[in-house]
């Protein structure tokens, strides 16, 4: 977690860096802290479960519903 965050620091400090320069607009730096966080925190999911166990075929689907589902649509089979 630590390291992520370090490099998001990084990123960041680039693209302000390039802000700060007048390399890239204000929407640009916005965008590209936003995607550095996200893309991070993508990495680290991807990282902390791998990306095996959603194409696992282990088992079948076995779909989930709420009870107010089932109340506001009653041909819902049990």
């Amino acid at each position: 977690m630590v390291e992520r965050k370090e490099q998001e620091h990084l990123l960041r400090s680039a693209a302000r860096r390039q802000l700060l320069r007048g390399e890239i607009d204000r929407r640009q730096f916005m965008t590209r802290s936003i995607a550095a966080g996200l893309g991070l925190a993508g990495a680290s999911v991807v990282a902390n479960y791998g990306s095996g166990s959603a194409f696992a075929q282990e088992r079948p689907l076995t779909p989930t519903f709420y009870q107010w589902i089932e109340d506001l649509h009653p041909s819902i089979p049990q």
